[in-house]
Parts: C-alpha cells; sequence; structure tokens
C-alpha cells in the first residue's frame, strides 16, 4: 500500500484538495497527519483534523493520526472508526487492547517486542486492527539499518503484524531541517522509485511518504511501478530529436534471458528497423553506466538492437550511444530483471 503525509500546519486549500485527489487517482490509499508534534500550536487542531478527514473520506483515503496520550483530547470522536490512530507515548496494554477492539492501530515497530506482545495477547488485543510502523528520521545520520529493518520487519511477520516505512518526498521538505524524512539513512537522497522497491524486499507492507509534497512525475512513477510493475527511467542528451520521439514514453520489456553488462530491449531491431532513427554508425564513445545504445548496420543482424547498459563498456564502432539515463537513475537498471517491463521519460518534461 501507498501512503503520503499531510501536516496540520499547512493550509487545506484547493491545491491541497487537488493534491489529495491527484495522489489517490495515482493510487495512493491513505494518509498520515500528526496531532502531537510539540512546534505546532494545537488551538486549531481539532477543527484542522475534522476537515482533513472529511477531504480523506471525499477521495477514499484512510487517515493515520500520530498521537500521544496527552493529544487524543483534541481528536474529533466522529473521525472513528474512519480514522486509525498511530500509538506514541503513554499507552499501556490494556489501554491498546480496548482501543483495537473498534479502532485501526499501529505500534512503533520499533519498540514493539517480545515483551510487548505476549502482553498485548494477555490482553485480548484484536492483532487484526493492529499495524507496526517505523518512525522517520529527520535528522540526517539517525535513520534506520536496512539489515536491521529487514530482521525487524521478518519478525513483526512472524508474529502476525503488517508493517510500515517511510521514504523522503521529493520538493518542498518539511522543515524545521528540510533533509528529508526517510525511516532508512541510506534512502535520505535515493530516488524514490528505488527506495520503495527496496523497502519491498525489506518485507516492508506499506510505504508512506514522510515529506508533506511529491511531484506529479514520481506520483506517476510510483503508481506505474504498484499497478503494472512498470520502471520509468529519465533520459537526456539525446544524439537527435528522431531519437526522442522513438524510445520515449513507449512501453519496453527487457529480454528473459538476463544479461550480465546491459538491458536488451526485447523485439526492439525490428521497432528500430520501423522507426526514423538512423542505424548508420557514428563516431563511437565509451559506454558509461545508464548509456542507451542501438547497434549500428556494422553489426550485421543484430542491426537495431537497442539496449542499456549497466557497467562500463568500451568505446565499439558498431554501437552508437543514443541518450543517456540521468544519474539520479541509476540505481534503477539492477531492477530490471528478467521480461520487467519499462519506459523512457525525457528529462526536460520532469515537473
Amino acid at each position: 500500500m501507498l501512503g503520503f503525509s499531510f501536516y496540520l500546519t499547512d493550509p487545506l486549500d484547493d491545491k491541497a484538495e487537488n493534491y489529495f485527489m491527484n495522489m489517490s487517482e495515482n493510487g495512493f490509499k491513505l494518509v498520515f497527519t500528526s496531532a502531537h508534534i510539540p512546534e505546532e500550536d494545537h488551538s486549531q487542531t481539532s477543527s484542522k483534523i475534522l476537515q482533513l478527514y472529511e477531504l480523506t473520506q471525499k477521495y477514499n483515503l484512510q487517515l493515520m493520526i500520530d498521537t500521544d496520550r496527552d493529544s487524543m483530547k483534541y481528536l474529533p470522536k466522529n473521525i472513528f472508526p474512519g480514522s486509525g490512530l498511530r500509538l506514541d507515548d503513554g499507552f499501556s496494554p490494556i489501554d491498546i487492547s480496548e482501543l483495537s477492539q473498534n479502532i485501526p492501530l499501529a505500534l512503533n515497530a520499533s519498540t514493539l517486542n517480545k515483551q510487548l506482545y505476549n502482553e498485548l495477547v494477555k490482553q485480548n488485543f484484536n492483532q487484526a486492527n493492529v499495524q507496526a510502523w517505523h518512525n522517520y528520521y529527520p535528522r540526517p545520520e539517525t535513520g534506520l539499518d536496512a539489515a536491521w529493518l529487514k530482521q525487524k520487519n521478518e519478525w513483526l511477520h512472524s508474529i502476525g503484524f503488517k508493517t510500515q516505512a517511510f521514504i523522503p518526498g521529493d520538493m518542498n521538505l518539511r522543515g524545521p531541517l528540510h533533509d528529508g524524512l526517510p525511516t532508512l539513512e541510506s534512502q535520505r537522497h535515493q530516488n524514490l522509485l528505488a527506495s520503495y522497491i527496496e523497502l519491498k524486499k525489506l518485507a516492508t507492507d506499506t510505504v508512506v511518504i514522510g515529506d508533506p509534497a511529491l511531484s506529479t512525475d514520481m506520483q506517476s512513477a510510483l503508481h506505474d511501478y504498484v499497478q503494472r510493475k512498470m520502471i520509468k527511467l529519465h533520459l537526456e542528451s539525446f544524439s537527435d530529436e528522431s531519437v526522442k520521439s522513438v524510445i520515449c514514453n513507449s512501453i519496453m520489456e527487457n529480454r528473459p534471458d538476463v544479461a550480465r553488462d546491459v538491458i536488451r530491449v526485447n523485439g526492439s531491431r525490428q521497432i528500430i528497423k520501423d522507426s526514423v532513427i538512423d542505424t548508420t554508425p557514428i563516431s563511437s564513445k565509451i559506454r558509461s553506466p545508464g548509456s542507451v545504445t542501438v547497434d549500428n548496420s556494422d553489426y550485421g543482424r543484430y542491426e537495431g538492437e537497442l539496449q542499456i547498459v549497466k557497467t562500463e563498456l568500451p568505446e565499439d564502432p558498431k554501437v552508437n550511444v543514443i541518450a543517456q539515463v540521468v544519474q539520479s537513475d541509476l540505481c534503477l537498471l539492477n531492477s530490471i530483471g528478467s521480461s520487467r517491463l519499462f519506459y523512457f521519460s525525457d528529462q526536460e518534461e520532469k515537473d
């Protein structure tokens, strides 16, 4: 599942509603907010949460509210059971069990251990209504280690909990540090689609955007991967405009037999033959990772084969370099495995 964040200090205006609508259309199912961040003024918290709840209902989104015991008094009663609570400080196993009977809950995954789990079982908590959520970490160097997260998530799965983690946004990063809100430190400045793919491999069920904004370009990239298992790659440095018109925005497929050094586009020789792309040899150059190449007319029966280079390769006069995957997307190349779908997008058209 995909989720995103909205914070109570931000205005619930037409721009916010348009963002909620777009996120819902792109497959996001959940909105996270916090009712207890110390820097925030609580004078308008109750009315703002009610407004937020109404907006999430309009776009079929579940609202998950981070709260401690002291902040519970700010939560309007009529937003339950349609909303859930991520419980922070001050809740006993008895409290958790009572709340779990009627309200979806999330517990702190980092502090959920065998002792607390056994106490919850003794209190007959409704585990079907309880998930385990990790924190985000605003301060650089304090995010979690990936190996530890995987081990923790696998243990949580073994005792019946679904898991969650955060990845940053890619615009308007939340203050006061403005350095991203990831769960994993390694993902603080990483490509967001690569971060999502990694978290799924680390036994994470729900991924939430921690920061308050996500570009429409990344919304579509995440949607295409989650809904269609298709990877979006941004290109620059086209050899000419005809290349851009042929290879951008067309769905491509890696061959089922995965090559070590390159991604080989299935059926590309016929595609290029039928296109306006010129396969006359041009000046050869070193093929750096992310180089998009086409085998030229000197390569015989391979003429027209379209490839993406995964590791640096030497010059080859039989191979034309026609475009380049942008630096921030290079980490996605290893995710394009057997028969994986992908498509190219012009970096200049990115919002």
